[in-house]
C-alpha cells in the first residue's frame, strides 16, 4: 500500500527547515505559487486537506518564524543603509567640492601649482577613502560603527593600521593624522588668493539639508530621553540618584544649546554625549589652519 505524503515526509529529517517545501508536500501548489499570505491562511488549508494537526502545527511555527526572519533582514538591511549614507553622503559632497574646485583653479591663468598640487592631492585621498568606504558598505558585513570597532581591536592588538576616533561616525575619522597633516601642510603653503575664500581640508561638515534632518532627529531624541529625568527630579527631590541624574541632565541640556547654535553644514553626531565629550573637536592641525586664515568656509 502506498503511503500518503505526510507520512514519507517524516522520513525526510530535513523537513521541517525548509516552510516552502514542507509546505508543497501537504498542500500542493499552497506555498509554492506563493498564495499563501497569513499562517492563518496556511492552518485552514492544511486542515481543510486532512494533515495531521502536529504537521498543520509545525508548518505555522516554520511560517512565522521564516516571517520573523524577513522582517529582521529588512530592518537590517535599513539600517545598515542608512549608517552608510550617513557616512558616505558627506563624503561624496566633499569630493564633489574638492573636484570643483580644482576644476576653477586650472582654468585661472596665475601661477598656482601649489594649489592645484594641495587639491590633487586632497582628491585623491577622499576618492581612495571612497573606494574603501564603498567596499566595506557593499560587503554588508559591518556598519560603520562595528568596523570602527574592529579596526581599533586590531591597532590595539598588533599596532596594526590606524586608529579609528568617534566610532567612525563622521568620514575624517576615517582618514590617519599623519596623512591630515600632510596635506593641510599642502594647504597651508599654497598662496592665498586675494578675496578668495580657502578651502579648510577634512572639517566636520555634512551638506546642509542633512544637517537641518539630523538636528532635528537628535534633538527630539534628547528631549525624549531628558523628560522623564526632569519629571524625577521634580517630583523626588530627595532621590538616593539625584547627583547623577542632574548632572546628567546638565549635559544633555548643554548639548540642546550647542544644537542650537550649530551652522547649516556643521556635523550632527547620532548621539548627544558626542556633543559634551569633546569627541567632535577638530584636528589640532586642521584647528590651526583654520586660524590662520580666519573664520571661513570650503569655496
Amino acid at each position: 500500500m502506498e503511503k500518503p505524503t505526510w507520512m514519507l515526509a517524516l522520513q525526510r529529517p530535513h523537513f521541517l527547515i525548509n516552510f516552502v517545501a514542507f509546505g508543497h508536500l501537504f498542500t500542493g501548489d499552497i506555498s509554492m505559487d506563493r498564495s499563501v499570505r497569513t499562517w492563518q491562511e496556511l492552518h485552514n488549508r492544511m486542515t481543510s486537506r486532512g494533515i495531521p494537526a502536529h504537521l498543520v502545527g509545525a508548518a505555522v511555527e516554520a511560517f512565522k518564524q521564516q516571517g520573523q526572519d524577513a522582517k529582521r533582514e529588512k530592518l537590517f538591511a535599513g539600517q545598515h543603509r542608512r549608517f552608510w549614507s550617513l557616512l558616505l553622503r558627506p563624503l561624496m559632497y566633499e569630493l564633489d567640492s574638492a573636484r570643483t574646485g580644482l576644476r576653477y583653479a586650472r582654468e585661472k591663468t596665475i601661477d598656482n601649482t601649489q594649489k592645484l598640487e594641495a587639491l590633487e592631492s586632497y582628491i585623491i585621498v577622499l576618492e581612495e577613502l571612497a573606494m574603501r568606504l564603498v567596499e566595506h558598505r557593499d560587503d554588508k558585513a559591518h556598519t560603520p560603527s562595528q568596523l570602527a570597532h574592529l579596526y581599533n581591536d586590531e591597532f590595539k592588538r598588533r599596532a596594526k593600521g590606524h586608529f579609528v576616533p568617534n566610532h567612525g561616525e563622521h568620514w575624517t575619522d576615517w582618514v590617519p593624522r599623519h596623512i591630515k597633516l600632510r596635506i593641510v601642510d599642502l594647504f597651508a603653503f599654497a598662496p592665498r588668493e586675494r578675496h578668495a575664500r580657502p578651502r579648510i581640508p577634512f572639517q566636520r561638515t555634512m551638506p546642509p539639508g542633512m544637517n537641518s534632518r539630523a538636528e532635528v532627529a537628535l534633538r527630539k531624541r534628547t528631549l525624549n530621553e531628558l523628560a522623564p529625568i526632569e519629571a524625577i527630579l521634580t517630583q523626588y527631590p530627595d532621590h538616593p540618584e539625584r547627583e547623577k541624574l542632574q548632572a546628567k541632565a546638565d549635559k544633555m541640556r548643554t548639548a540642546l544649546n550647542r544644537l542650537l547654535n550649530m551652522k547649516p553644514n556643521d556635523f550632527v553626531p547620532t548621539t548627544w554625549q558626542s556633543l559634551v565629550s569633546g569627541e567632535l573637536d577638530e584636528p589640532e592641525s586642521v584647528e590651526k589652519l583654520k586660524q590662520s586664515f580666519g573664520d571661513v568656509s570650503n569655496d
